[in-house]
């Protein structure tokens, strides 16, 4: 979808899937464990969507939860419609009254996370949390990392664009 610039033909790979997989293989090689086991997930800020993607084909049962702002939400919400076959398997949020749907994936605007208590197998964020302003860090630590078992983080350093990337780690 998008016709993204393609590094290898042959697997229709583009630089963002071989990206997203190397975070998650050196997760893999560092942590000991196996991805299509964990069943809970809970991704702050989850671009369009590939991460989740690549997920539901490596443990198609898990609960994926993908927490953004509300246009975030919706593109992550068009683009996993448009690339994956089950298109039940994707819920987004649309009011407080909405339940978590186990074994899918679930996108989350930021502005509805307050109805919601979460508890995960595995955290991940990879550049956004650095991304985000001070005030949205903050929710991940008020909420303790959803009482996460793993974390897998991926950030940028403190800069002039980013001058408040390093509050969230301890």
């Amino acid at each position: 979808m998008g016709k993204p610039h393609l590094i290898n033909r042959d697997y229709r790979t583009s630089h963002n899937t071989v990206h997203t997989l190397y975070h998650l293989i050196r997760f893999k090689q560092a942590c000991g464990i196996d991805l299509s086991t964990i069943k809970h997930i809970v991704e702050w800020g989850g671009g369009y969507g590939n991460m989740a993607r690549i997920f539901a084909k490596i443990n198609p049962s898990s609960t994926y939860i993908l927490i953004d702002n509300s246009f975030m939400a919706c593109l992550q919400w068009l683009y996993l419609s448009s690339v994956l076959k089950d298109t039940s398997r994707i819920h987004l949020i649309t009011g407080p009254d909405e339940e978590i749907k186990t074994g899918k994936i679930t996108i989350i605007p930021l502005g509805l996370l307050s109805y919601y208590t979460l508890k995960t197998d595995l955290f991940i964020s990879t550049w956004a949390i650095s991304e985000s302003p001070v005030i949205a860090q903050k929710i991940v630590i008020d909420h303790q990392w959803f009482n996460a078992l793993h974390i897998l983080l991926a950030y940028q350093k403190k800069s002039k664009d980013f001058p408040d990337s390093e509050y969230v780690i301890p």
